[in-house]
């Protein structure tokens, strides 16, 4: 059975290289490698070059099946890449929960958050119900908040894997002028059932804020 989700291509520019990167980037990158591509989304980091957080731009592309696309299309898209392009990390993700508009204008604000929850049944129900009954609705309050996807790690497909990989992740988007970290926001992330949810993880969350400079619907 087909399982749609998101392909998110994390991705670095060969040095002296970024003008021409920017415009494969925006024009989709490895689109027309991918099968069963339905959009994509071409985003630059907001936050800080770390350790952990190494990548600063990424394409997170919508497939309408993530288990169509294997090693094999990777190596075939890495060997025909520009040469703008230094190297590509490729982590598949099942979506859970899909709720909002379907596209962002540029200059819009994506915010992905991976969580490692431990792997206890009852940790994983509960972690799923705070999502749907708490946290996404009260998220929908917070100004400029337009769209929320939840996802399941599935596989990583080539690349270094220089940048985390969490089981799951949280990704919110939202209109250049937003609420993000006001009332609403505080709100969201400060109830007893969100720290509850909060020991459950294993590993610190691992967040990235990104600029989305151009989002296509390709259906």
């Amino acid at each position: 059975m087909a399982a749609e989700g998101v392909l998110l291509v994390w991705l670095a520019p060969e040095e002296g290289s970024l003008p021409a990167f920017r415009t494969w980037h925006h024009g989709g990158g490895f689109v027309s490698t991918i099968p069963g591509v339905t959009g994509y989304s071409a985003l630059s980091a907001q936050d800080e070059v770390e350790e952990h957080t190494p990548y600063r731009f990424q394409i997170a592309y919508f497939v309408d099946d993530v288990q169509a696309i294997t090693s094999n299309i990777y190596d075939n898209a890495m060997a025909t890449k520009p040469n703008c392009v230094k190297s590509a990390d490729w982590h598949l993700y099942r979506s859970l929960l899909i709720e909002g508009v379907k596209t962002m204008p540029s200059g819009s604000v994506c915010v992905q958050v991976g969580q490692t929850p431990g792997d206890d049944p009852g940790v994983l129900q509960d972690f799923d119900q705070w999502f749907r009954k708490e946290h996404l609705p009260m998220l929908t309050k917070v100004p400029g908040w337009r769209a929320g996807r939840r996802m399941e790690f599935v596989n990583h497909v080539g690349g270094v894997q220089r940048e985390y990989a969490a089981p799951f992740i949280a990704n919110h988007r939202y209109l250049p002028e937003n609420g993000l970290n006001g009332p609403e926001w505080q709100e969201s992330v400060h109830t007893e059932w969100t720290a509850k949810v909060r020991g459950y993880m294993i590993k610190p969350n691992h967040r990235r804020i990104w600029t989305i400079e151009k989002e296509v619907l390709l259906e």
